[in-house]
């Protein structure tokens, strides 16, 4: 039994847009939104958590290159 009703294609539009605008870091996805928003705030916390490790990374390197 599925609990989410299937999207048109600019409702998936509307709920991908809502998960970018409505997105923060370190946010505990809420399951009972909707599957479409609960992937895009995944890709989001996937990306950002990618990001933050890169940065450290790179600071670690400057930091070491500057000793």
């Amino acid at each position: 039994m599925q609990i989410w009703r299937e999207l048109k294609p600019e409702e998936v539009k509307e709920f991908t847009q809502w998960a970018l605008d409505n997105w923060k870091p370190d946010t505990e996805i809420n399951n009972v939104w909707h599957p479409v928003v609960r992937s895009t705030w995944g890709k989001l916390d996937e990306a950002f958590a990618t990001a933050k490790r890169q940065i450290m990374a790179d600071c670690k390197d400057m930091s070491e290159a500057a000793a």
